[in-house]
């Protein structure tokens, strides 16, 4: 968050170097007007770029085998242009390195799932995944796939990105 305000800052003192350099080059005096207001322009739009472009950022920067199942938005009241194209604030991702699937349970898929948000701390979650009924549940750390029964009072649930599903069964 301070280095987004860095930025913002740096951008304005760039974008006010220009329109300074005419005047000085058309001998007039600087119209603090003028100058505050570019400085002020390029503020915004860095900041609004950032923003905005953060979420194609940290898609980008993941390894391969982290893919990107939805992106979360957000509308708020301080930020009006959210209202008319929403911000991603978060990224859920699914770490298919993590699979792993037990003969006794072949239609279930243990996974990793990473919430990612900018400024923020990363939060990981590990998921059963039932591919057959398409349905997941979250898994206690120590829960591991075993021969054994699934360990009681898991709350499944659907509703779930099709992107969670795609990245944790086999294609059929």
């Amino acid at each position: 968050m301070f280095l987004d305000l860095v930025i913002a800052v740096c951008a304005g003192f760039a974008a006010a170097g220009p329109v300074l350099l005419v005047y000085r080059l058309l001998r007039r005096k600087p119209s603090l007007g003028v100058v505050l207001g570019v400085a002020a322009v390029a503020i915004m739009v860095v900041a609004t770029v950032q923003r905005y472009g953060w979420a194609d950022q940290a898609a980008a920067r993941l390894p391969p085998e982290m893919v990107v199942i939805d992106r979360l938005t957000v509308r708020d009241p301080f930020q009006p242009l959210s209202y008319i194209v929403p911000v991603v604030d978060r990224l859920v991702v699914a770490d298919t390195a993590s699979r792993r699937t037990s003969p006794a349970h072949p239609d279930m898929v243990a996974m990793e799932v990473v919430l990612v948000r900018k400024g923020r701390e990363t939060l990981v979650a590990r998921h059963l995944v039932d591919c057959a009924e398409r349905a997941t549940t979250q898994l206690p750390a120590d829960t591991r796939l075993g021969p054994g029964p699934l360990p009681d009072g898991l709350a499944w649930f659907g509703g779930v990105p099709d992107g969670l599903f795609e990245a944790a069964c086999p294609p059929a």
